[in-house]
């Protein structure tokens, strides 16, 4: 598979993951530890969550062009891109197309998040197989 085939698959299931993440999100009973922080940060500041997630992910992204001294301008172009499509996509999600719907009962809040873990991290392992695009937070895990 070419590069450009290879980085455009890597943005479709980076549009899916951000889907699997938002649904978690509207479960609204748990999240992952990193989106867990988002979501706090975001509550104390009054900002949206994909906001969040993108002022942290280019937190995550200047560190890394830091550390690796600033060798890799194209790589660094398109982790931007993914890093504010990622963020608008979940607000788009969680703000717009979820914006009436309120899970009010237990069992489908566990079935949500159930459904958007699944999508999310199987999205994210497509994405890791692609190896074009990586993941800003695992590099300093």
């Amino acid at each position: 598979m070419n590069h450009f085939k290879k980085y455009l698959l890597s943005y479709v299931f980076y549009t899916i993951a951000a889907f699997g993440v938002s649904l978690s999100i509207m479960a609204n009973v748990g999240v992952s530890s990193y989106n867990a922080m988002n979501l706090a940060v975001a509550s104390v500041f009054h900002v949206k969550i994909g906001t969040m997630t993108i002022i942290f992910n280019m937190s995550f992204l200047l560190l890394y062009m830091i550390l690796t001294k600033f060798r890799m301008p194209l790589m660094y172009f398109i982790q931007t891109i993914s890093v504010f499509m990622f963020g608008y996509l979940i607000n788009f999600y969680v703000y717009f197309l979820f914006k009436s719907y309120v899970v009010d009962q237990y069992l489908i809040g566990l079935l949500l998040i159930t459904v958007g873990t699944l999508i999310g991290g199987t999205s994210i392992g497509v994405i890791v197989h692609l190896n074009k695009i990586i993941f800003l937070w695992k590099v300093f895990a």
